[in-house]
């Protein structure tokens, strides 16, 4: 389903031809998929009780992509993990399912931090609530940066140039909707990385 959202917004990539342009479609979809899962309240709390609310220090439902298919087919936690940043230099094969981790891992540590950020303004401003505030926000401080970083995506295709693209490209397009969203850089931390 991503890819055909990506195709309606960003048409052009749909004819392209390098390598980047390629992942950025493999990316992308991860990333939606991430994203769309953290709307699942059920999952949500599923993942927080096993986590205790803390996403950093463990392998979840959200970073693991593929997991059905993956354990089928590969007998491994799914076809790409989200949480093991991946660089150019780290990739071996310049194909676009494997290039695409160099993209989604970026955003996924992105949404990490936006994560943890969010979750301290929330117990900051209503933690005096809760008898562990960390762990009984942390599922709203989870929906709000999933949310605030696909948007972020999202916008970030119109900025796009036409034609084939490259992950700088789509960096640059990302901190420009970013910039447009909050022009106060409060998620500065982001723009840097």
């Amino acid at each position: 389903t991503a890819h055909a959202i990506l195709d309606a917004i960003a048409p052009d990539l749909l004819n392209a031809f390098t390598p980047e342009s390629l992942a950025l479609h493999e990316a992308f979809a991860d990333l939606v998929a991430a994203f769309m899962s953290m709307d699942s309240r059920s999952l949500v709390e599923a993942v927080m009780e096993q986590t205790g609310g803390d996403l950093v220090a463990f392998s979840t439902a959200f970073n693991r992509v593929a997991e059905e298919f993956g354990k089928e087919r590969y007998a491994r936690d799914g076809l790409r993990d989200l949480l093991k940043l991946c660089t150019m230099d780290s990739v071996v094969l310049v194909e676009p399912h494997e290039l695409s981790l160099v993209l989604s891992t970026a955003l996924y540590k992105v949404f990490m931090k936006t994560f943890e950020i969010r979750l301290e303004e929330l117990v900051a401003e209503e933690g005096h609530q809760f008898p562990n505030p960390r762990f009984s926000l942390s599922g709203r401080a989870v929906f709000e940066a999933a949310h605030q970083l696909a948007r972020t995506c999202f916008r970030a295709l119109d900025y796009l140039p036409p034609g084939d693209v490259t992950f700088r490209d789509f960096g640059r397009a990302f901190i420009a909707a970013d910039k447009v969203a909050f022009a106060e850089d409060k998620y500065e931390f982001y723009r840097d990385f």
